[in-house]
């Protein structure tokens, strides 16, 4: 086990009623985040926050979860979505799907 440290910051939850910006103390141990509360001295939130918050320890290191972008193949609305996955340099300026938390959340860029 290694020094635990606790770095106050803010948080946004993935789904649709998340309004962002709830205070949180995260706290990290060896680069990792292992545990997340809220923060009572935060004025938006005031130490409460929801379950989908508190579960972020969960989602940001669920295996399915994304960590690079996907380069759509084809044209959109071509039946069945096709992608592979590129570098983030490659994936500028062009469509790309960015899935950070397994849930489907989609970011189209111009291309």
């Amino acid at each position: 086990m290694g020094e635990r440290k606790i770095a106050r910051t803010t948080a946004w939850s993935a789904g649709a009623s998340c309004h962002g910006g709830c205070g949180v103390p995260a706290h990290m141990e060896d680069g990792r985040l292992v545990k997340i509360e809220g923060d009572p001295d935060h004025p938006w939130n005031q130490g409460r926050i929801c379950a989908r918050c508190l579960a972020m320890t969960k989602y940001v290191y669920h295996p399915d979860r994304l960590t690079k972008p996907l380069l759509r193949a084809g044209e959109r609305g071509e039946g069945e979505a096709a992608a592979d996955f590129v570098v983030w340099d490659t994936a500028t300026g062009r469509p790309v799907v960015w899935d950070t938390t397994a849930v489907a959340y989609k970011a189209w860029a111009a291309d």
